[in-house]
């Protein structure tokens, strides 16, 4: 520090953004600055953050805020970096009693991510068999597959499961140490590592049960580590569900906690937590079956509804920086209520909804785990709910959440993805066989499209009749390429985003419906997608054709499908086609009366055609 210097800016610790690392054009990319006032007497801070270029329109913000001896000032802003691929700079200026001090930070755009994950959870318990040393090679064992992005579960915990005496996983003055770790200090050797390969840490806490000692950890944590560059945030480690007044009051409490701490020590470095989903099952008192239309489930299968609670919504909405980072566990790899990839496509799509109207980023925790009481006393890698790659695998996990947020992470690296030759291996054969499935995929991962319909306009023949109109809405704004989808509440059932069809408007026991949509140019065209209308699959199509022209007169069909996978009907051209206008045939033949709906949601779903969400793919190489 400078003599006469009155406020402290570094530029590794004090300059943030969010997500870390390499930022998409689809992310909302946040720019976060803190300075610290270390003088005897307040003053004024002037602070103002520039892209590229330090003049007046490339000017992102300026603010003038009064800080207190030994408080920082504190800012933040969001920048959309849509169509800015390549480097770039954040530039700041920072001026306080007449003298002025310039930092920046490097910012690299990339077009798209990729359906890849970028970083997951550690395990301290889970590699206590680690030295320092091994702790190094884990870590760049799990970078040299994209894992930029690590959080720490937890830093102190109860030694057994019956045994409520806590320890930590770091030399503690507060609680005393675990004694049956090798590393002397696993924390500091995760973050030493970290720094080396350019990974950004988030340290968790305790998990919920055990937050009373949090205030007291945060501080000691922060004294401890606060000074690497690679401890970029904090970890709520809240296993909780996100609804009802119970979760409310957990998750508010910790989150606050968490805030007023950070905002204390560096408010810089932002919070992350990671509540599991609702399932709400079809006697819970939230749900009222004949309210919604609902049919009594004819099997266990249809024993709970799996989405976003308006209660956890109408929170957010009303706490709006409430934490920086939302990432909601996917839920696959549970094992009383698991989830599919086609409930976390729509709930994901719903979050991000949600997200986009606060503060918040979305990011995704797509676990890499399968567990059953019965069969599997504790986490093993991926072999149940899908396996790694199949009709449900883990594959189609990442590519199910990917195009809805900012990064997509793992629960849990340590014991399910160890790199061959490691020693000790942890996790053992089926670790090392689910790095080796994943590393091959990371080089060759399932193709990113580009949605060229979003926002275009089409044309429907023939229109929804009558009846049709007095269960869902007109479509005014043409709700089939907004890029919203139905669902994705646990209740109440929405549907307002589908258009329907009711087979006594047409006088037919058959509907064929075409929409035909403009691209407004000659496009490449890899595939379309069409979603299903995933709670009354009664509803869907029995066939999709597609058909391309470049004039709205002469059609060519390109191929058609009767199969909705993971909640989409595809058709993937076997090589790029160029049109303007793309035509969607979608053909249902009304069922027979007898036909019991065995697995209808909706009582009449069997006499409607429902179409919702169109998508025509270009495959994005970025």
């Amino acid at each position: 520090m400078n003599e006469g210097e009155i406020f402290r800016c570094s530029e590794d610790l004090d300059i943030r953004l969010i997500p870390p690392g390499i930022v998409s054009e689809n992310d909302r990319l946040e720019i976060r600055l803190q300075a610290r006032n270390i003088s005897n007497s307040a003053g004024s801070l002037t602070i103002a953050l520039y892209w590229d270029e330090e003049t007046s329109t490339s000017c992102l913000m300026r603010e003038t805020l009064p800080v207190e001896p030994g408080k920082f000032g504190f800012v933040r802003c969001f920048h959309g970096v849509r169509g800015m691929a390549g480097t770039h700079q954040v530039l700041a200026t920072l001026s306080f009693d007449g003298r002025q001090t310039r930092i920046q930070r490097k910012v690299e755009v990339r077009s798209t991510t990729g359906n890849i994950l970028e970083g997951g959870f550690i395990t301290i318990s889970g590699g206590k068999d680690l030295d320092d040393a091994q702790w190094a090679e884990q870590l760049t064992a799990w970078d040299e597959i994209g894992m930029k992005t690590l959080l720490v579960f937890e830093t102190y915990g109860p030694t057994g499961l019956k045994d409520g005496q806590l320890h930590a996983y770091y030399p503690s003055k507060i609680i005393p140490m675990a004694g049956d770790l090798k590393s002397k200090d696993p924390i500091k050797a995760i973050l030493e590592t970290a720094k080396k390969n350019g990974q950004a840490v988030f340290i968790g806490l305790g998990a919920s049960q055990n937050s009373a000692r949090n205030p007291e950890i945060i501080d000691e944590l922060f004294g401890r580590y606060g000074r690497i560059s690679s401890f970029y945030g904090w970890y709520a480690a809240v296993e909780h569900a996100t609804a009802g007044a119970n979760a409310a009051v957990c998750l508010d409490k910790t989150w606050k906690e968490l805030r007023a701490a950070a905002s204390r020590l560096s408010p810089v470095m932002p919070i992350l937590s990671s509540p599991y989903q609702e399932s709400l099952s079809f006697d819970s008192p939230y749900y009222d079956l004949g309210k919604w239309g609902i049919a009594e489930p004819a099997s266990t299968k249809l024993g709970s509804i799996r989405g976003v609670h308006p209660e956890f919504e109408r929170y957010l909405l009303e706490h709006p920086d409430c934490l920086d980072i939302l990432m909601p566990q996917d839920g696959v790899g549970g094992f009383r209520h698991a989830l599919g990839p086609w409930e976390n496509n729509r709930n994901f799509a719903l979050f991000r909804e949600i997200c986009d109207k606060t503060q918040i980023h979305l990011w995704a925790n797509c676990e890499s785990f399968d567990y059953n009481a019965r069969e599997f006393p504790k986490l093993v890698p991926r072999v149940m709910n899908g396996g790694f790659d199949g009709a449900a695998g883990f594959v189609q996990q990442i590519t199910a959440v990917r195009p809805h947020v900012e990064k997509v992470l793992t629960f849990v690296l340590t014991g399910l993805f160890a790199k061959p030759g490691l020693q000790p291996e942890i996790g053992g054969p089926a670790a090392v066989e689910q790095y080796g499935k994943y590393r091959d995929y990371h080089a060759h991962p399932a193709p990113m499209y580009r949605n060229l319909a979003l926002g275009k306009s089409y044309v429907k023949s023939p229109e929804p009749g009558y009846v049709a109109g007095c269960f869902f809405p007109p479509d005014l704004d043409h709700r089939l390429t907004d890029g919203r989808l139905c669902g994705g509440y646990c209740y109440p059932i929405d549907d307002t985003r589908l258009i329907g069809y009711y087979f006594e408007d047409h006088k037919s026991d058959q509907i064929s419906v075409d929409i035909t949509i403009n691209l407004q140019a000659v496009e490449s065209i890899d595939a379309v997608r069409c979603a299903a209308a995933l709670r009354q699959v009664k509803g869907n199509a029995d066939r999709i054709t597609v058909s391309l022209s470049n004039d709205d007169k002469s059609f060519e069909e390109l191929g058609s499908t009767c199969e909705y996978r993971n909640g989409w009907a595809e058709i993937i051209f076997d090589q790029p086609r160029r049109a303007q206008f793309v035509k969607i045939n979608f053909f249902k033949k009304q069922p027979k009366p007898q036909e019991p709906n065995v697995d209808n949601h909706l009582v009449f779903a069997n006499s409607w055609l429902l179409i919702d969400e169109i998508e025509v793919c270009q495959k994005n190489n970025g």
